[in-house]
């Protein structure tokens, strides 16, 4: 009932819910953490863009590289950079 007006089993939506769970559960495993690593970069913003990040009171224009195994942002200007989450900032 409620908005759509429609009656739902809510033991059934529950296995349902489970059974997505599962399969998505197995699909993680399945994938290496490299082919995880991948996807990830293969959409991270800005990535091969040039933008301006601030880390210890400078501000700096630098290229997104990517995402490190470790979780660091890389980046590269005059220099490869590496940036610990919540480190940097982004400039607009």
């Amino acid at each position: 009932s409620g908005i759509t007006q429609k009656e739902y089993d809510v033991v059934v939506l529950a296995q349902e819910l489970h059974q997505y769970i599962l399969e998505k559960i197995e699909a993680a495993n399945e994938g290496s953490m490299q082919s995880i690593m991948d996807a990830y970069n293969e959409y991270l913003y800005c990535k091969d863009c040039k933008v301006k990040l601030r880390s210890n009171n400078a501000g700096f224009f630098t290229t997104i590289k990517e995402v490190n195994d470790n979780g660091q942002l890389i980046t590269e200007d005059v220099m490869e950079r590496q940036f610990d989450f919540g480190t940097v900032q982004w400039l607009l």
